[in-house]
């Protein structure tokens, strides 16, 4: 392996699996993202640009709250990095080395 580059083995957290579990990650992430079109379409009117930015945001975070993530700790330097789960790998925002994660159930 390169020198900037490590590999860790990590344990997925338990979530909330099976067909209920990603029937609503689904159906919140779909929520989320039609009340983010819906702000933005309010954004086009003078009156409706406040409630449109509080739409964007809360449908924003509906949408990004529907993707798992686990936070890891890089091996270099000890940051805490949120991941999506399943991810293959990140750069540590902090001392920059690729990690390449091997996920254990």
């Amino acid at each position: 392996m390169a020198e900037n580059v490590m590999r860790m083995e990590v344990k997925r957290k338990k979530t909330r699996t099976g067909i209920f579990g990603t029937i609503t990650r689904f159906f919140v992430g779909l929520t989320g993202a039609v009340i983010a079109l819906l702000g933005g379409v309010l954004c086009l009117t003078i009156i409706g640009i406040p409630f449109g930015i509080g739409a964007i945001l809360m449908g924003g975070g509906m949408f990004l709250g529907a993707f798992r993530r686990q936070q890891v700790e890089c091996p270099a330097c000890k940051k805490r990095v949120t991941v999506l789960i399943d991810a293959e790998d990140f750069e540590c925002p902090r001392c920059k080395k690729a990690v390449i994660l091997d996920w254990t159930e």
